[in-house]
């Protein structure tokens, strides 16, 4: 007999290895010996999903041609599926491993997914013969798993819900497929040229951020009227803040009269009054650490350690997990499994040996009630867990590069603080009464830095802090009475900020906070329940193509700009259920019947075929060139307006910064926005990148400060020089052009 183990990827299967005994190198994904399921046991990791639908033109030659919109929309009467090259030989190996077994067990994520991912693999294997099992590893340590290896349960509930998860890829498919084609071609044919990527998930997404951008550019100032106190101690002053505050709106359009009238009710028109001590508290109040790291928090972590873009974060993430340092980067849960808080803890010195951390760092050991916020239960999804170090450590033998190890030292840090006292602070607080009006006042500082410490630079001292903070009982019992001095203060409401990157996709962000932004109590809760629209492996990737598609535009602070594509999709899509979160969470009502066995995969399949169908008849009834191309025209003016950096020497449209995307930045470049006009500057020049100062020094028709460090390509030496524009003959625009050399001998 022989024993064919299917885990979801290799960080997995490896797990699954050391926990049946499996000999393996560190990089492996398949494993085979002896175990106690059989003499002959192979383990197997997958990359995810391996195989995917097909592309149109699988369906006949009449699709090759994205604009012939006649053959559309298109239904399969049976989907097909293709296997990527990158995929191949992976899943050959696999297909092979099959077909040589005589029992399957599936071990892939507890998830629906997962599922699908077994299921796909086995069908395309022609392995539905073999005899089929489910393990539900609880935690991926050794104990865990041969306990559930031990503990197999019957395949049928995991098919149940891949066909959850294969008729959310077809729906996907069904709405991706055709109405990108429609879209893309009805709007290239109005001569607006794009590739508008249409999708459940993307399409929701670019609605709430033009939500938010919409709500910042009708935003209106309103006042605000807060009655506030100055008291004294010993010749400090202490400012007391009241519960008399009022906020204009659109429904309070005089707040101010509003203000007074509460100050006239509680006689406080006069400059000072006497108020009594209602109460004096002095409270130690412990905080412990955040949970461990997740994909996006570490994205936060390395914003706001070294400023690194999320790009960046995620390539590096992925390079230490790669090579064996970091654990499984596509991960929104924050939380670890025993076993890995028993290696942490052993291997506390290490870690800290290979960070160089050399302050003092004594191991504290959580209650456990509250060491259990930090590890997975039973039924938890032991796939996804928080971002640690793994058993692998990074010393200063590693093959590592200098950005490794700093993203490896954030890691580290932030793992070791749950082997660290909690963080203490003193907080006093000292309440005034008069009539039923209370004006506080407080106290703070720090009692022990515990956890905090290892998150800090050397450069901040906090015990400073301890020797502001004042103890109100050592001045004041209770009804003692207080003098006061009144003073109003008067502020203004302030308009959302732009959105970043990552308030879109991280834990808390827009995406997951999509059930805020639906009226529908059902399914608000739904979509809270699911963590809103798409998971911690996809937010990012939705994302990114919304700024491939350039339905959105990140500036150079990060910020989130809608563009005039996005702006215009989202308007040709305002009164359709595919820009709403709400399809989301009714798709989500369907899983859970498919998985269940009450409703049919078919059912969630012919209702998209109907929405599809509908979107069709939509455009077809409401289409309006002249509207289209006037709202596209407007909003693409007051965009380029908005964004631009100067005016173009040769038309006097704005410039405006453009990314190059498809070559990772080497030609990021300041184009003029008239599609007529030639105009563009590119952001380096040679090797050296021409800060956005001087490029606005350029389009005013300034020359350049002086730029050091420019290598000449014909001799390699540098030089430093003084740029202006010129208009070049022979590319009929204006260019970049030295206005004075510089040698470098000629300045040391």
């Amino acid at each position: 007999m022989s024993t064919l183990i299917i885990a979801e990827k290799p960080d997995q299967a490896r797990a699954y290895m050391d926990g049946l005994g499996l000999k393996h190198k560190p990089k492996d994904h398949v494993a085979k010996g002896q175990t106690f399921l059989d003499p002959t046991t192979t383990v197997i990791g997958a990359r995810g999903h391996l195989i995917e639908l097909s592309e149109p033109e699988a369906y006949g030659q009449q699709f090759k041609d994205r604009t012939n919109l006649k053959e559309l929309p298109l239904f399969p009467s049976k989907f097909l599926y293709d296997i990527p090259k990158e995929n191949s030989f992976l899943f050959s190996e696999i297909r092979n491993e099959i077909g040589k077994a005589d029992r399957i067990i599936v071990a892939t994520d507890k998830d629906n997914e997962g599922a699908a991912i077994a299921f796909n693999i086995i069908r395309f294997s022609n392995g539905f013969n073999k005899k089929i099992f489910r393990a539900y590893p609880s935690s991926l340590d050794k104990k865990a798993i041969q306990n559930q290896f031990r503990q197999l349960e019957p395949i049928a509930q995991s098919w149940r819900e891949a066909m959850a998860a294969i008729a959310r890829s077809r729906s996907d498919w069904l709405i991706g497929m055709n109405l990108s084609r429609l879209y893309t071609t009805k709007l290239a044919n109005e001569g607006i040229i794009g590739n508008y990527a249409i999708g459940r998930a993307i399409t929701a997404t670019l609605s709430l951020i033009c939500i938010w951008n919409a709500n910042i550019a009708n935003f209106k100032k309103h006042s605000i009227y807060t009655l506030k106190a100055m008291g004294e101690i010993d010749g400090q002053d202490l400012q007391f803040i009241s519960n008399i505050k009022t906020t204009g709106s659109d429904k309070l359009l005089n707040p101010k009269k509003e203000y007074i009238s509460l100050l006239k009710k509680n006689g406080f028109l006069k400059k000072q009054i006497q108020c009594r001590v209602a109460n004096i508290s002095s409270d130690i109040k412990e905080m412990y650490p955040p949970i461990l790291l997740t994909k996006g928090s570490l994205y936060k972590a390395m914003d706001k350690a070294y400023g690194w873009s999320q790009a960046k974060s995620k390539n590096i993430m992925q390079k230490n997990y790669e090579d064996g340092y970091q654990t499984y980067p596509r991960t929104d849960s924050g939380l670890i499994a025993k076993n890995q808080y028993e290696y942490l803890k052993k291997l506390i010195p290490n870690y800290l040996a290979a960070i160089h951390y050399t302050e003092k760092f004594i191991p504290y050991q959580l209650p456990d009630e509250k060491l259990k916020k930090y590890l997975l239960d039973i039924d938890t999804n032991a796939a996804h867990q928080g971002i640690i170090p793994s058993e692998k450590i990074m010393d200063d033998e590693a093959d590592v590069t200098e950005d490794q190890r700093k993203m490896y030292d954030v890691v580290v840090r932030h793992t070791l603080t749950i082997f660290q006292s909690p963080y203490k602070y003193v907080s006093n607080v000292l309440k005034l009464q008069s009539n039923d009006v209370t004006f506080i006042t407080r106290s703070t500082g720090l009692v022990d830095i515990g956890w905090k410490k290892l998150l800090l630079s050397i450069s901040k001292q906090p015990n400073e802090l301890l020797e502001k903070v004042i103890e109100y009982s050592k001045y004041f019992r209770k009804d003692d009475i207080v003098n006061l001095n009144l003073y109003t203060d008067i502020s203004e409401t302030k308009p959302l900020p732009l959105l970043k990157q990552i308030q879109i996709y991280d834990g808390g962000g827009l995406m997951e906070n999509a059930y805020k932004y639906v009226e529908n109590k059902t399914y608000a809760s739904i979509l809270k329940k699911v963590k809103g629209i798409g998971t911690s492996a996809t937010r990012d990737t939705i994302l990114e193509s919304l700024i491939n598609k350039k339905y959105i535009y990140v500036d150079k602070k990060d910020q989130i700009h809608v563009t005039p594509n996005g702006w215009l999709i989202n308007k040709l899509f305002n009164n359709s259920i595919i820009s709403s979160p709400v399809l989301t969470a009714k798709w989500e009502t369907a899983y859970k019947k498919i998985a269940e066995g009450g409703f049919s995969a078919d059912n969630l399949i012919n209702a998209t075929v109907k929405l599809v169908q509908k979107e069709f008849q939509r455009v077809q009834t409401d289409w309006n060139s002249i509207d289209i191309q006037e709202y596209y025209k407007n909003t693409k003016k007051k965009f380029d307006n908005q964004i631009s950096i100067g005016q173009c020497p040769q038309c006097n449209s704005p410039v405006i910064y453009c990314k190059d995307i498809k070559n990772k930045g080497k030609y990021n470049a300041f184009r003029c926005s008239n599609k007529e006009c030639n105009f563009v500057i590119f952001e380096r020049y040679w090797n050296k990148k021409i800060s956005e100062k001087n490029i606005k020094r350029l389009l005013n028709r300034q020359y350049t400060t002086q730029i050091n460090g420019i290598k000449s390509t014909s001799d390699n030496k540098t030089y430093s020089a003084i740029l202006e524009l010129r208009y070049s003959p022979e590319k009929k625009r204006q260019i970049i052009a030295i206005k004075k050399k510089i040698n470098t001998k000629d300045h040391l």
